[in-house]
Protein backbone atom coordinates (compact mmCIF):
# COMPACT_ATOMS: atom_id res chain seq x y z
CA UNK A 1 0.00 0.00 0.00
CA UNK A 2 3.21 2.37 0.50
CA UNK A 3 5.74 3.05 -1.56
CA UNK A 4 8.78 1.35 -0.24
CA UNK A 5 12.13 3.64 0.72
CA UNK A 6 15.29 2.21 1.12
CA UNK A 7 14.51 -1.03 1.15
CA UNK A 8 11.74 -0.59 3.89
CA UNK A 9 9.47 -3.26 4.52
CA UNK A 10 5.36 -3.02 5.26
CA UNK A 11 3.88 -5.85 6.58
CA UNK A 12 -0.11 -5.31 6.40
CA UNK A 13 -2.01 -7.53 9.66
CA UNK A 14 -5.47 -6.31 8.75
CA UNK A 15 -7.62 -4.04 7.09
CA UNK A 16 -11.22 -2.74 7.86
CA UNK A 17 -13.63 -1.04 5.25
CA UNK A 18 -16.26 1.37 6.55
CA UNK A 19 -19.92 2.43 5.30
CA UNK A 20 -18.53 5.72 3.54
CA UNK A 21 -15.79 3.39 1.30
CA UNK A 22 -12.78 4.82 3.57
CA UNK A 23 -10.02 1.81 3.97
CA UNK A 24 -8.33 1.17 7.45
CA UNK A 25 -4.96 -0.42 7.79
CA UNK A 26 -2.84 -1.59 10.44
CA UNK A 27 0.90 -3.20 10.26
CA UNK A 28 4.08 -2.66 11.06
CA UNK A 29 7.28 -1.22 9.64
CA UNK A 30 10.86 -3.13 9.24
CA UNK A 31 13.23 -2.31 11.67
CA UNK A 32 15.70 0.19 9.81
CA UNK A 33 13.91 2.34 7.13
CA UNK A 34 12.30 4.92 5.91
CA UNK A 35 8.21 4.33 4.16
CA UNK A 36 6.60 6.79 2.32
CA UNK A 37 2.90 6.70 2.24
CA UNK A 38 1.51 9.66 0.24
CA UNK A 39 3.80 12.67 0.71
CA UNK A 40 3.75 11.68 4.24
CA UNK A 41 7.98 10.68 5.04
CA UNK A 42 7.44 7.91 7.88
CA UNK A 43 11.29 7.46 9.37
CA UNK A 44 11.40 4.52 12.22
CA UNK A 45 15.09 4.08 12.04
CA UNK A 46 17.64 6.31 10.99
CA UNK A 47 16.15 9.22 13.53
CA UNK A 48 17.05 6.24 16.70
CA UNK A 49 19.94 4.35 15.69
CA UNK A 50 18.18 1.36 15.01
CA UNK A 51 20.10 -1.87 13.94
CA UNK A 52 18.57 -4.44 11.25
CA UNK A 53 17.97 -6.90 14.14
CA UNK A 54 15.55 -4.43 15.97
CA UNK A 55 11.88 -4.94 16.39
CA UNK A 56 9.27 -3.37 14.10
CA UNK A 57 7.45 -0.53 14.47
CA UNK A 58 3.15 -1.12 14.33
CA UNK A 59 1.13 1.76 12.18
CA UNK A 60 -2.44 2.49 11.72
CA UNK A 61 -3.68 4.54 8.27
CA UNK A 62 -6.75 5.48 6.68
CA UNK A 63 -7.24 5.90 3.25
CA UNK A 64 -9.71 7.76 1.56
CA UNK A 65 -12.36 6.49 -1.11
CA UNK A 66 -10.62 8.02 -3.75
CA UNK A 67 -7.34 5.99 -2.70
CA UNK A 68 -5.71 9.00 -0.92
CA UNK A 69 -4.40 8.55 2.61
CA UNK A 70 -6.24 10.50 4.86
CA UNK A 71 -4.20 9.85 8.50
CA UNK A 72 -1.11 7.98 9.19
CA UNK A 73 -0.24 7.10 13.20
CA UNK A 74 3.13 5.66 14.12
CA UNK A 75 3.95 5.45 17.42
CA UNK A 76 7.46 6.64 17.86
CA UNK A 77 9.73 3.54 19.39
CA UNK A 78 11.15 5.54 22.36
CA UNK A 79 14.12 5.02 25.34
CA UNK A 80 12.26 3.99 28.57
CA UNK A 81 12.88 7.59 29.75
CA UNK A 82 10.05 9.05 27.09
CA UNK A 83 7.89 6.55 29.49
CA UNK A 84 8.74 8.55 32.29
CA UNK A 85 10.60 5.24 33.86
CA UNK A 86 13.98 5.41 35.32
CA UNK A 87 15.17 1.65 33.96
CA UNK A 88 17.39 2.71 30.60
CA UNK A 89 15.59 0.24 27.94
CA UNK A 90 16.79 1.43 24.90
CA UNK A 91 14.93 3.06 21.99
CA UNK A 92 15.88 0.15 19.53
CA UNK A 93 14.65 -3.00 21.36
CA UNK A 94 11.12 -1.21 21.35
CA UNK A 95 8.65 -2.47 18.92
CA UNK A 96 5.20 -3.80 18.44
CA UNK A 97 2.85 -5.74 15.86
CA UNK A 98 -0.78 -5.16 15.28
CA UNK A 99 -2.61 -7.93 14.67
CA UNK A 100 -6.25 -7.04 14.28
CA UNK A 101 -8.43 -4.40 14.40
CA UNK A 102 -12.04 -3.38 14.43
CA UNK A 103 -14.71 -0.64 13.62
CA UNK A 104 -16.90 0.87 16.55
CA UNK A 105 -20.74 0.38 16.20
CA UNK A 106 -20.80 4.41 15.99
CA UNK A 107 -18.22 4.21 13.08
CA UNK A 108 -16.29 7.17 15.29
CA UNK A 109 -13.51 4.65 16.90
CA UNK A 110 -10.97 2.52 15.55
CA UNK A 111 -9.80 -0.51 18.24
CA UNK A 112 -6.39 -2.72 17.28
CA UNK A 113 -4.44 -4.58 19.33
CA UNK A 114 -1.39 -6.49 19.26
CA UNK A 115 1.54 -6.86 21.14
CA UNK A 116 4.95 -5.25 22.03
CA UNK A 117 8.15 -4.61 23.86
CA UNK A 118 9.85 -1.00 25.09
CA UNK A 119 8.73 2.41 25.01
CA UNK A 120 6.32 3.55 22.42
CA UNK A 121 5.07 6.96 22.54
CA UNK A 122 1.91 8.52 20.86
CA UNK A 123 1.83 11.94 19.70
CA UNK A 124 -0.91 12.54 17.54
CA UNK A 125 -2.45 14.90 20.28
CA UNK A 126 -0.32 17.46 21.47
CA UNK A 127 -2.56 17.84 24.54
CA UNK A 128 -1.59 14.53 25.43
CA UNK A 129 1.77 12.30 25.84
CA UNK A 130 -0.38 8.84 25.72
CA UNK A 131 2.60 5.96 25.87
CA UNK A 132 2.76 2.15 25.83
CA UNK A 133 5.51 0.39 28.18
CA UNK A 134 6.71 -2.42 28.82
CA UNK A 135 10.30 -3.28 30.05
CA UNK A 136 10.38 -7.30 30.35
CA UNK A 137 11.60 -9.01 27.56
CA UNK A 138 8.08 -11.33 27.37
CA UNK A 139 6.18 -9.47 24.84
CA UNK A 140 2.82 -7.41 26.44
CA UNK A 141 -0.62 -6.89 24.56
CA UNK A 142 -1.64 -3.52 23.91
CA UNK A 143 -5.10 -1.86 22.96
CA UNK A 144 -5.10 1.08 20.90
CA UNK A 145 -8.54 3.24 20.48
CA UNK A 146 -8.11 5.66 17.55
CA UNK A 147 -9.89 8.32 16.28
CA UNK A 148 -11.68 7.24 12.91
CA UNK A 149 -11.44 11.30 11.37
CA UNK A 150 -8.57 12.27 13.03
CA UNK A 151 -6.58 9.36 13.40
CA UNK A 152 -5.41 11.18 16.70
CA UNK A 153 -5.53 8.58 20.07
CA UNK A 154 -8.06 8.45 22.48
CA UNK A 155 -7.12 6.00 24.60
CA UNK A 156 -4.28 2.97 25.24
CA UNK A 157 -4.30 0.12 27.35
CA UNK A 158 -0.90 -2.39 28.09
CA UNK A 159 -1.82 -6.02 28.66
CA UNK A 160 0.97 -6.74 31.30
CA UNK A 161 1.78 -8.96 33.57
CA UNK A 162 2.58 -9.97 36.70
CA UNK A 163 6.29 -11.15 38.12
CA UNK A 164 8.27 -12.68 35.33
CA UNK A 165 8.60 -16.01 33.48
CA UNK A 166 11.38 -16.97 30.63
CA UNK A 167 9.42 -17.97 27.65
CA UNK A 168 6.18 -16.18 28.56
CA UNK A 169 3.80 -14.13 26.28
CA UNK A 170 0.83 -12.14 26.35
CA UNK A 171 -0.17 -11.47 22.79
CA UNK A 172 -3.90 -10.16 21.47
CA UNK A 173 -4.92 -11.69 18.20
CA UNK A 174 -8.47 -10.55 17.61
CA UNK A 175 -10.84 -7.45 18.17
CA UNK A 176 -14.61 -6.96 17.44
CA UNK A 177 -17.58 -5.11 18.67
CA UNK A 178 -20.75 -6.57 19.04
CA UNK A 179 -23.65 -6.18 16.30
CA UNK A 180 -25.79 -4.54 18.82
CA UNK A 181 -26.03 -1.22 18.57
CA UNK A 182 -26.74 -0.51 22.54
CA UNK A 183 -23.54 -2.67 23.08
CA UNK A 184 -20.69 -0.70 22.72
CA UNK A 185 -18.12 -2.65 24.65
CA UNK A 186 -14.86 -4.25 22.69
CA UNK A 187 -14.26 -7.92 22.83
CA UNK A 188 -10.62 -9.11 22.45
CA UNK A 189 -9.18 -12.99 21.79
CA UNK A 190 -5.31 -13.94 22.18
CA UNK A 191 -3.31 -16.22 24.55
CA UNK A 192 -1.17 -15.94 27.67
CA UNK A 193 2.00 -18.83 27.73
CA UNK A 194 3.65 -19.02 31.46
CA UNK A 195 2.35 -15.58 32.93
CA UNK A 196 0.08 -14.25 35.38
CA UNK A 197 -2.37 -11.45 33.34
CA UNK A 198 -2.32 -8.23 35.22
CA UNK A 199 -6.25 -7.23 36.23
CA UNK A 200 -4.53 -3.81 37.17
CA UNK A 201 -7.10 -1.70 39.22
CA UNK A 202 -10.50 -3.18 37.60
CA UNK A 203 -10.79 -5.39 41.09
CA UNK A 204 -10.98 -8.93 38.90
CA UNK A 205 -9.05 -12.06 39.60
CA UNK A 206 -5.86 -12.22 37.59
CA UNK A 207 -5.25 -15.60 34.89
CA UNK A 208 -2.33 -17.52 34.31
CA UNK A 209 -1.21 -19.03 31.24
CA UNK A 210 0.96 -22.86 31.44
CA UNK A 211 3.71 -23.67 29.40
CA UNK A 212 1.28 -24.63 26.38
CA UNK A 213 -0.25 -21.75 26.48
CA UNK A 214 -4.27 -21.08 26.96
CA UNK A 215 -6.67 -18.52 25.44
CA UNK A 216 -6.91 -15.27 26.49
CA UNK A 217 -10.36 -13.63 26.77
CA UNK A 218 -11.43 -9.80 27.97
CA UNK A 219 -14.12 -7.30 27.99
CA UNK A 220 -13.29 -3.64 27.60
CA UNK A 221 -15.97 -0.80 28.20
CA UNK A 222 -15.89 2.18 25.47
CA UNK A 223 -13.56 3.70 27.48
CA UNK A 224 -11.14 1.27 27.80
CA UNK A 225 -11.88 0.16 31.14
CA UNK A 226 -11.61 -3.54 31.78
CA UNK A 227 -14.74 -5.48 31.78
CA UNK A 228 -13.82 -8.87 32.48
CA UNK A 229 -10.91 -10.77 32.14
CA UNK A 230 -11.43 -15.15 31.29
CA UNK A 231 -8.66 -17.67 30.24
CA UNK A 232 -9.65 -21.10 29.26
CA UNK A 233 -8.00 -22.83 31.83
CA UNK A 234 -9.59 -21.41 35.15
CA UNK A 235 -7.81 -24.27 37.03
CA UNK A 236 -4.47 -23.26 36.52
CA UNK A 237 -5.37 -19.11 37.57
CA UNK A 238 -4.56 -18.23 41.53
CA UNK A 239 -1.35 -18.92 43.21
CA UNK A 240 -0.85 -22.97 42.81
CA UNK A 241 -0.96 -22.81 39.26
CA UNK A 242 -2.15 -26.04 37.47
CA UNK A 243 -2.20 -27.53 34.31
CA UNK A 244 -5.28 -28.04 31.82
CA UNK A 245 -2.96 -29.59 28.05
Amino acid sequence: SGQQVNFAEVYISDVELDNDGNLYVSGHLGANNNVLFGNELVDVGNSIGRNGSAPTSPFFGKMGANGEWSWLTVPQPSPSSECSVSSQYPADGAGGVPTAMSISNDGLSIRIVGYFNGCLKFESDATTNRVLYNPNTESSGFVVSLNATTGEDEWVRRVGHIGDASGGAIRLLDVTHSDDDENSNVYIGGYVRELEVNPGSSGLQSVRGDSNGDGLFLVLQTDGSLLSLKDSCPSNDGAAGGRCN
